[in-house]
């Protein structure tokens, strides 16, 4: 079997911008913090001024909304994640990549795939394969040899982090030799990603020049970065906590803990009563661990990195940047709401616990 894929563009978005394809031009989108109202910002010729419009449904829909923030991102498809791609094991896969940055190489790593006779595939920028030149292409041809939850995503520079990623799913035929799983009613995709409210080269220089403590804004003289700790007293990063995305969709959160951007949408996923869903949940977060959870339904894990294993059953489970977990459940609570909470494991100031149970 070969599947041959053809990813149009990788270029540069903004968030928070609806987008005239006609002219390839765009306008600013704003949300009312009071009402959730959508407003699009329209230049007006004869008073020469800016204007809010409102938004129809359709144009809404069209908006890259991340955490309601302004933001420029680097993203295939124009869609943030990029589009999943999913090939049976043992497929033969070709990926056309094309280049419609301005001034950037770009390189596509097939994460969880083992390059059997093809490293020159595996997309590690400058060590695999020279760069992608912009305005070039180039097609990634291998064989989907390793089953299980897999993703793939930018391998040079920062561009992973500012959106350049996707789920790579290879289904299996054969399973006859492992325990066998529930009938699933549907299968969903999760991707998890700590987003910040500037784009990651800014934010790897601020690392890069040890600045990280001024990060509320360098002309900021009243306010300085606490250190970041996780629950043990070490050291976890840099790079404070700002927003988690589910599947591109998130919020913004203050330092108390509030929600910035309250009519931001959030992923929803819509199941029946007393069925049985698998997630696969992968992790392309910059740099923070998340425990993940479902409100009042008890977790079974069955894969990790691609891999089965026996079942597990717990509350939560915690996955770092790169890695990916298959777990399943069964709707057999009262028709309802519930909360998939990605909880960071970071404390802040006075060593007091962040509340980052944000619920998407």
């Amino acid at each position: 079997m070969i599947l041959c894929l053809s990813l149009p563009q990788v270029e540069h978005w903004e968030t928070m911008f609806l987008y005239n394809k006609q002219r390839e031009a765009g306008t600013p989108v704003i949300i009312d913090s009071l009402t959730g109202v959508y407003s699009k910002r329209e230049y007006n010729s004869s008073s020469q001024s800016c204007e809010l419009t409102a938004m129809s449904e359709d144009e809404i829909s069209q908006v890259t909304t991340a955490d309601g923030y302004h933001r420029r991102t680097t993203l295939v498809n124009k869609q943030l994640p990029g589009p999943t791609i999913v090939v049976w094991k043992g497929a033969q896969v070709a990926v056309t990549v094309r280049n419609k940055l301005i001034q950037e190489g770009v390189a596509i790593h097939w994460h969880g795939i083992t390059q059997h006779n093809t490293p020159w595939m595996d997309g590690v920028g400058s060590v695999s394969q020279c760069p992608i030149s912009p305005g070039e292409s180039f097609t990634y041809r291998f064989t989907a040899s390793e089953g299980g939850t897999h993703w793939w995503h930018a391998h040079l520079g920062t561009f992973r982090t500012d959106g350049l990623y996707g789920a790579l799913i290879v289904l299996e035929n054969d399973t006859s030799s492992r325990p066998p799983l529930p009938v699933f009613h549907q299968e969903f995709v999760m991707l998890l990603h700590d987003w910040q409210r500037e784009d990651s080269l800014d934010t790897y220089l601020r690392v890069e020049w040890e600045a990280t403590r001024f990060s509320h804004g360098y002309g900021d003289t009243n306010t300085c970065r606490k250190r970041l700790t996780q629950a043990d007293g070490t050291d976890l990063g840099p790079v404070h906590f700002t927003s988690g995305l589910i599947n591109g969709k998130g919020r913004s959160y203050d330092d108390n803990d509030n929600a910035e951007n309250r009519f931001v949408p959030l992923e929803k996923f819509n199941v029946d009563g007393n069925m049985t869903y698998r997630f696969r949940v992968i992790s392309a977060a910059m740099m923070f661990p998340f425990r993940v959870s479902v409100d009042q339904h008890e977790l079974t894990l069955i894969a990790t990195d691609g891999d089965r294993i026996l079942e597990q059953t717990a509350e939560s489970f915690i996955i770092n940047t790169g890695e990916r977990y298959d777990f399943y459940i069964t709707t057999d609570q009262t028709p309802g709401n519930y909360w998939i909470r990605s909880d960071t494991i970071e404390l802040y100031a006075e060593n007091m616990p962040v509340n980052r149970q944000h619920p998407y």
